[in-house]
């Protein structure tokens, strides 16, 4: 294959094009700065309770019916967290006396939420780089996609703070949690890849995937025969043997997979030569 069949990359959107468990990381550290001064709480105490927050978040993230706004659930859901553990948690500083004097679980949950997501937006910026170098790589006639799993409004949300929308073309971004409203399914279904290529109007052996995610990005861009997969992930992740699936290559970061791909890009134009991202490990 020749560099001019490389006609698409898709990209997964969390820990991918922006640094997600970063931005949760600094969400987290505001709600507890949040609990310490209005419940007066040691730094002990709110670790604790940011544990209960931070299950439940993972646990249940949103309504799966699909009745209730996602943010309307998550304030319940926290303020279930903050009735049901929250005024338990007491250590030889702050009695259940004094913490009882702080506001109601149910304006405290909603003071969390918005604090929340407020901070974790604020930190959901797609890098000057990687900006960069995707124009370069518009320029040079590859069709860009972002393929990512989640909740409609909240991934929605996150692409219009990061800068997507200018980086990529509407269409071109498919929601996990739209295609299942759709009656199909996200990652790591061979459909929304598919979708995806019958879309641009490409053939699925012409298309890179990038993402961190084992089971979601390679386990699905493999099983939907993708031309190539690359796995974003630390150096001592290992790769996993128990099934039939061998990453085309892996990087420790979006940067140094881009700087890769825009210099063999440049090699391969000038030698005519097959494109092949070497496996970093």
């Amino acid at each position: 294959m020749t560099v001019m069949h490389l006609k698409a990359i898709f990209f997964d959107l969390d820990d991918t094009l922006i640094e997600t468990s970063k931005a949760d990381s600094l969400a987290f550290e505001a709600v507890k700065q949040l609990l310490i001064r209005d419940l007066k709480l040691t730094h002990h105490m709110a670790d604790v309770v940011i544990s209960y927050l931070r299950g439940a978040l993972s646990t249940n993230p949103w309504d799966p019916t699909d009745e209730e706004h996602v943010w309307s659930w998550r304030q319940g859901l926290w303020q279930r967290v903050l009735e049901r553990h929250c005024f338990q948690v007491c250590d030889n500083d702050t009695s259940e006396a004094q913490i009882q004097k702080g506001p109601m679980p149910e304006l405290l949950a909603w003071k969390i939420t918005v604090t929340f997501r407020d901070v974790r937006l604020r930190n959901l910026k797609m890098s000057t780089q990687t900006q960069y170098t995707l124009e370069q790589l518009k320029r040079r006639g590859i069709l860009l996609a972002v393929i990512t799993n989640g909740h409609t409004v909240v991934q929605r949300e996150k692409l219009a703070v990061c800068g997507a929308y200018r980086m990529f073309e509407p269409h071109h971004i498919f929601v996990g949690g739209e295609e299942e409203l759709a009656g199909r399914m996200q990652k790591p279904s061979c459909s929304i890849f598919e979708r995806a290529c019958m879309v641009l109007g490409v053939e699925r052996g012409q298309v890179l995937h990038v993402g961190d995610s084992w089971d979601s990005d390679i386990l699905g861009a493999t099983a939907a025969r993708l031309g190539w997969s690359v796995w974003l992930t630390t150096e001592n992740e290992k790769v996993r043997h128990d099934v039939d699936c061998v990453p085309s290559a892996r990087f420790i970061s979006i940067h140094a997979f881009l700087a890769c791909l825009m210099r063999d890009l440049d090699i391969n134009a000038r030698t005519a030569c097959s494109f092949h991202p070497p496996i970093v490990r």
